[in-house]
């Protein structure tokens, strides 16, 4: 073996280590942005990049953003809600619900999350699930001073009385 190589078990138990590390959406630790040396700007930027495809409804692009951008820092919850958004633009609801999930483990009060974890519920025939959802981001947004989330809580109203007019497309709809 040469000397340096990756191809030895003290190397091979340290890459496992590693690989278990960063692949561990629990995982608190580092990301693959400190691997790859990556600066927080430059995260940041891709992040600001990926919200432009999203906004331009370019979502391939956008979902190819969202995805490196959870591979590079999983511990992010934005970049969840990201890969979330795509997958419901793409009508993926299981996948999105996933990463709302995600999102919403690294912060518990992202209205957005709630809301659009909400509607891909009611999407995927989990109605109660949904419902709940939708209820506690109304809960959360009547408290909050921050607009998006009033503006979320509001979605919230409507997806739920459309539910309860019996609209099927109540929760299917897309900012």
């Amino acid at each position: 073996m040469e000397k340096g190589s990756l191809n030895n078990p003290e190397a091979g138990e340290v890459m496992k280590e590693l690989k278990e590390e960063l692949m561990d959406p629990t995982a608190e630790g580092v990301g693959m942005a400190h691997v790859f040396g990556l600066s927080p700007e430059e995260v940041k930027s891709t992040y600001l990049v990926a919200c432009q495809k999203l906004a331009q409804n370019d979502i391939l692009e956008a979902s190819k953003l969202f995805c490196m951008l959870v591979a590079l820092d999983h511990n992010e919850f934005k970049h969840w809600r990201g890969l979330g958004i795509c997958g419901m633009r793409a009508q993926q609801f299981f996948p999105a619900a996933f990463c709302f999930t995600r999102a919403l483990i690294k912060n518990p009060n992202d209205v957005v999350s709630l809301v659009f974890r909400g509607e891909a519920r009611v999407n995927t025939g989990q109605v109660i699930l949904g419902r709940e959802d939708l209820e506690s981001a109304i809960s959360k947004a009547a408290t909050s001073k921050d607009r998006d989330d009033q503006n979320y809580g509001k979605r919230a109203k409507a997806v739920l009385k459309m539910m309860d007019a019996g609209d099927d497309a109540g929760a299917s709809f897309d900012r």
